[in-house]
């Protein structure tokens, strides 16, 4: 729940004091257990995302049911409160998927009983809504008020009439239903009982290699003894490109240092050829990284590079010792667009292996390019399997 919340409730909490935020994200029950009773009391004038915290909360600390009521009736009104209407709409769809996700695998085992659930939020809603409009200095009887209301409370009936109607295919997605939590500790220890080093033998494109399972996957025990394939991505942390450990396997989407790899056959078309084609048009230079690069823009010219989705970006050539070009791609920066994790792609043909080489990894080891393809290099050559 963690850091979105807390931006979240910070975006959005226009009811409420910050020490009822405070309390809500402590980590203290008692303290929790507090504040869900101080916004539950106050239920029929909160603010509609505070009321679906406090549910959240109030389900952390066990009394489902009625955590499962409170989170219901925080949405319904939620999807008709002006403040959330417009871009800020999309707080609601954050704080459905975020917060809700445990409340409906429980209250889903039990249709019936959900559907009595809603009822209830329908007739709350009813009596509650006056107080609710006047405490928020809105006219109950607005035109535009009632109107978005209206479409909520038909929303949710859509919704009760699609979960009685497709009761079996609900419930059934309840009960196999896991936590975060739990396929975090069932991939715990997966990883812990299957984790090895030893070798796998893979044949990619008929050149033979063998490679400690850790580059392959985290679950080493799992993985076929012997493959044969036409391409194959491995892992490798930097700066010293190990495979996975015990421990680096976690949180790889926001892992800086993760690097993959893939290799495969030197046949079909050449990523270097487009590159080359694009650079022999002329295309304006720029630095980049400490390093001068050529400035693609795919509106400004019709090459092509060997990426997928990419519009904007920075190439780079190098060479390899023996005078064979190198290549990085990075992605540069555009207008009004933000990367949350910019990448870049190097493509080499690998000298020992004979194998095309496709690494990408984080733009913060960009200046260290050279040194990586040399000893991604070394790493390729000790996995050679002699004849």
């Amino acid at each position: 729940m963690g850091v979105l919340l807390c931006v979240l409730w910070a975006s959005t909490a226009w009811g409420q004091e910050p020490k009822v935020d405070e309390r809500l994200h402590s980590k203290d029950a008692a303290v929790v257990r507090a504040a869900v009773g101080d916004v539950i009391a106050g239920a029929d004038r909160a603010e509609p995302l505070s009321l679906m915290l406090a549910a959240a909360r109030q389900f952390e600390l066990g009394d489902a049911e009625q955590a499962v009521f409170w989170f219901y009736a925080g949405q319904l009104r939620a999807r008709y409160t002006p403040e959330l209407a417009g871009d800020k709409s999309q707080l609601v769809t954050i704080s459905t998927m975020t917060l809700g996700e445990g409340i409906n695998a429980h209250a889903m085992k039990d249709i019936v009983r959900m559907l009595e659930t809603l009822a209830k939020v329908m007739r709350w809603d009813e009596k509650t809504y006056e107080t609710w409009a006047r405490a928020h200095t809105l006219d109950p009887l607005s035109d535009e008020l009632l109107k978005r209301r209206s479409e909520a409370r038909e929303g949710l009936v859509v919704f009760a009439t699609d979960l009685k109607k497709n009761r079996a295919r609900y419930e059934k997605q309840a009960r196999e239903y896991k936590s975060p939590e739990q396929l975090q500790r069932e991939a715990e220890e997966n990883v812990k009982r299957n984790y090895t080093t030893a070798p796998l033998d893979r044949v990619i494109g008929g050149r033979p290699l063998r490679i400690p399972a850790n580059y392959v996957t985290a679950q080493g025990l799992t993985a076929r003894p012997v493959e044969k394939t036409s391409e194959l991505t491995t892992t490798m942390f930097l700066p010293d490109l190990q495979g996975y450990t015990l421990e680096n396997w976690r949180n790889l989407s926001g892992n800086k240092s993760l690097m993959s790899v893939r290799l495969r056959a030197d046949s079909g078309p050449k990523p270097e050829e487009l590159i080359e084609a694009f650079i022999a048009t002329e295309p304006p230079t720029t630095q980049a990284f400490g390093l001068t690069a050529y400035q693609f823009d795919a509106k400004l010219t019709k090459a092509r590079l060997p990426l997928q989705g990419y519009s904007v970006n920075y190439v780079v050539v190098g060479q390899r010792p023996d005078g064979v070009p190198t290549y990085m791609i990075c992605d540069a920066p555009e207008p009004q667009v933000t990367k949350s994790s910019p990448r870049c792609e190097m493509f080499v043909t690998d000298p020992a292996t004979g194998l095309r080489v496709h690494a990408r990894f984080h733009q913060d080891h960009a200046r260290q390019w050279q040194k990586i393809q040399a000893r991604l290099g070394d790493v390729l050559k000790s996995w050679i399997l002699a004849p």
